[in-house]
């Protein structure tokens, strides 16, 4: 799977274009309103849901830039011009972008739930793209282990939901609501974590008896061997 990020803002804006990287392609659209195209791809699609998240924090930081930019659909296309890594595109957009701690659902079942609740938290941000539910939806799937086909459905399933209600959403959270709303994604996250690291102590400790090494353990673990040295204290 390939992925990329297009986006096309008025023809008059073009002049604010140029401070960006060079796209793998432009297109010129005419119509009622003329518009200009940008096209950037990738030589793969994001592996992990940092590399989500950080393509959806380009397109914030695109939206900074440029005024009146449309993101559209990505769609693989036949183009001439570079194709970037996430990496080297992500050297011209540094800005950190904070975004909200998603709620992690309690089991089965309530993932999609949690992340049409967390689509409706962007929006309020300003920071809503299909990136960021996807890298949200595959942190969810340490909870739901499902597989990474389902985990890519869920999230454009919420994001179809959320373009289909954003309009009704024009109310918008009171920063007493939001830092409500911060608080309890943290909460959750810590919660996990250290549910997390529980399981692994004790995963650890019945590697220890059966004879493992300390860097057996963390590699099967997934774990840093100085975790897993604490662990075994």
């Amino acid at each position: 799977m390939k992925w990329g990020i297009i986006f096309r803002v008025p023809l008059v804006y073009e002049s604010e274009l140029w401070e960006l990287p060079p796209p793998t392609l432009i297109r010129r659209l005419s119509g009622a309103n003329l518009t200009i195209e940008y096209s950037y791809m990738f030589e793969y699609a994001p592996q992990s849901w940092k590399e989500w998240q950080r393509v959806a924090s380009m397109k914030i930081q695109i939206q900074k830039r440029i005024r009146k930019v449309e993101f559209i659909d990505y769609e693989n296309v036949t183009a001439d011009g570079i194709i970037y890594t996430i990496s080297e595109l992500g050297k011209s957009f540094k800005a950190f972008i904070k975004f909200p701690q998603p709620q992690f659902p309690d089991g089965n079942g309530e993932a999609y739930k949690m992340l049409c609740r967390h689509a409706k938290r962007l929006h309020y941000e300003e920071k809503l793209h299909i990136e960021q539910l996807i890298a949200t939806s595959i942190r969810f799937n340490n909870i739901d282990s499902e597989g990474i086909s389902q985990v890519l459905k869920r999230a454009k399933a919420a994001y179809l939901f959320s373009l289909t209600n954003k309009d009704s959403w024009n109310q918008r959270l009171s920063k007493t609501d939001l830092e409500t709303a911060h608080k309890l994604g943290a909460s959750k996250t810590n919660v996990k974590k250290q549910q997390d690291a529980k399981s692994n102590k004790l995963k650890a400790l019945e590697l220890k008896k059966s004879g493992s090494s300390i860097n057996d353990i963390a590699a099967i673990l997934n774990v840093h061997r100085s975790t897993i040295t604490r662990y075994l204290k």
